[in-house]
């Protein structure tokens, strides 16, 4: 059997099998039947055209380096860059823990002061308290002394209404 005999072979069992029209079938034989009518090329032409498509696809390889050659370097300089900021990032680390220190630092003298202002507070409470009583004792003299004086008073004035009344 020959080459074109076996494909035909195949494509009936193909057609019995699926629904594919017979004139195609008769068109793909009328294209086998030419294909086997061309003349196969002699080594030299395959030669000739496998460099020339080696030249292309060493060609298209070269571009392909060259490309992913500047994209590697675009790349290392991004690194770098990035590289660069790190170490930025690494003395930011440092002056966010003294950040950190002193705003800790800032809570504790605030506590300290509050807690003095508090006790100061109480102290002075203690004082204004101590005054109050102080006050109110002086008061409370203040106003005993004025009624043993306004006693005094009226007995003065009883006792000289009695002598300018007896004569």
């Amino acid at each position: 059997m020959t080459g074109a005999s076996a494909l035909k072979a195949r494509f009936e069992a193909f057609l019995s099998s699926s629904t594919v029209e017979r004139s195609d079938v008769a068109n793909t034989e009328i294209e086998i039947s030419e294909l086997n009518r061309m003349p196969s090329p002699s080594r030299e032409e395959l030669d000739a055209k496998f460099e020339r498509t080696e030249a292309r696809v060493d060609a298209r390889l070269a571009d392909f380096q060259r490309v992913n050659s500047e994209a590697l370097g675009e790349i290392r300089s991004e690194l770098k860059a990035i590289h660069s900021d790190l170490g930025n990032l690494k003395s930011l680390k440092w002056q966010l823990w003294g950040a950190v220190f002193a705003a800790v630092g800032l809570v504790y003298a605030l506590i300290t002061y509050g807690a003095a202002t508090f006790e100061s507070g109480r102290n002075t409470a203690t004082v204004v308290r101590d005054a109050q009583q102080k006050i109110e004792e002086s008061a409370a003299a203040m106003k005993r002394q004025q009624e043993e004086t306004q006693k005094l008073l009226q007995e003065a004035i009883r006792a000289i209404s009695q002598q300018t009344t007896k004569p």
